[in-house]
């Protein structure tokens, strides 16, 4: 699937037409999208919803470190743009804010 990009943001969507839940997959700190590539092929039973960070991958750059509330805010708007009608299901790797 093609990376895309909305206010910033580098996402793909992949989706599973017999599915109508998604699951968005949050990278850590330092990572990003593609860490989660290896798990693709066993998330069948969703449409996945991956994305970069602020400041990682091929998403925009921050001026000053990102606080979570900023991360927290990145992946309201990507859902607001994206608007995926179903439940949608979130699995992120820990991230913490010193």
């Amino acid at each position: 699937m093609k990376r895309q990009y909305a206010d910033g943001t580098c996402f793909k969507v992949i989706k599973n037409n017999l599915s109508k839940d998604y699951l968005v997959l949050v990278h850590g700190l330092g990572l990003n999208l593609d860490v989660w590539t290896w798990q693709i092929p066993l998330l069948k039973s969703y449409n996945i919803i991956l994305y970069d960070l602020r400041g990682h991958g091929e998403s925009d750059p921050t001026e000053l470190k990102p606080s979570l509330q900023d991360f927290a805010n990145q992946l309201n708007d990507l859902l607001g743009h994206l608007n995926p009608v179903s439940y949608t299901h979130l699995r992120a790797h820990e991230t913490r804010e010193d």
